[in-house]
């Protein structure tokens, strides 16, 4: 593992652990060589999410996807590949 910083939208700087992952499964959409980082960040222990697995999907993995939209109401999340993505796609996963 290697260590990062990873800087928020209000410039708040949070040391990480990071690593390669060769395929990270969400859902049913599976990420092929994605870099993880590993941290305590403070959103988990707000929205309670300490104690569980939790992930942040960075700007850098949003922008492979031509279209992410949030469903609120419903609890869903969903992800439009790119034309030509080697990405393997999926409907919906709930969140």
């Amino acid at each position: 593992m290697q260590q990062i910083e990873l800087i928020s939208v209000t410039g708040q700087v949070l040391k990480a652990e990071a690593m390669v992952m060769d395929d990270v499964r969400i859902g049913g959409l599976m990420l092929n060589n994605v870099v993880v980082a590993f941290a305590d960040a403070p959103p988990f222990a707000l929205f309670g999410l300490s104690d569980q697995p939790a992930i942040f999907l960075g700007s850098d993995l949003l922008a492979s996807f031509r279209r992410v939209s949030l469903d609120f109401r419903n609890r869903k999340v969903r992800f439009t590949l790119r034309r030509g993505s080697q990405l393997r796609s999926f409907a919906s996963n709930q969140f």
